[in-house]
């Protein structure tokens, strides 16, 4: 949550040229696509804290916090720029849902695995079967939103997204190939 207002505050300053508290930029930010989104992920950061309390349906809040927090980020950014606006969306949210299933559950295996018991393999074991699904989904509808937002080849190497695009399809083959190793090669 306080990321999220830093981050917002970082925008203002940029816009206003550096001021921290002009009311006007300060309105039309909040007002924009980019102030749904904040308060969008701030509402589902704040049901996520409620996984911390005793509550009985506080785990299932803060699966809907979770996916709003993925969602906030179909609201704004280069995605809402092009069409077909509503996959693109859809594509969006799966492909952050995905990611986050996988990287976020890294320090609970973690934790998991220093216990080094069967019940602890047994876990990861089945965490493995499912992450394999939850990695081809990720890079399929990675691979179909590409395909989506770059509509000519030529443009990847000549433009800042197409550069980004290449270094994180760099990064996703070398944890492929990292995760292909610990399956198959350890």
């Amino acid at each position: 949550i306080a990321l999220s207002i830093v981050a917002a505050f970082v925008r203002v300053r940029i816009l206003s040229a550096g001021g921290l508290f002009d009311p006007v930029i300060w309105e039309a930010m909040l007002r924009s696509r980019i102030g749904d989104a904040l308060f969008i992920r701030i509402a589902g950061l704040g049901l996520i804290l409620l996984a911390a309390t005793r509550l009985a349906f506080g785990p299932f809040l803060a699966g809907v916090g979770a996916l709003m927090v993925v969602g906030s980020y179909a609201v704004m950014g280069h995605s809402t720029l092009y069409s077909p606006r509503q996959e693109l969306a859809a594509i969006v949210v799966v492909h952050l849902a995905a990611l986050a299933f996988w990287f976020g559950s890294l320090a609970p295996l973690s934790w998991v695995a220093a216990r080094g018991d069967v019940s602890a393999a047994e876990l990861i074991e089945d965490w493995s079967r499912i992450a394999i699904g939850v990695v081809a989904i990720l890079v399929l509808v990675g691979a179909i939103g590409a395909a989506l937002l770059i509509r000519r080849a030529d443009l990847v190497l000549g433009s800042w997204y197409g550069n980004a695009f290449l270094g994180k399809m760099a990064l996703v083959v070398v944890v492929l190939a990292l995760a292909d190793r610990h399956k198959f090669a350890l």
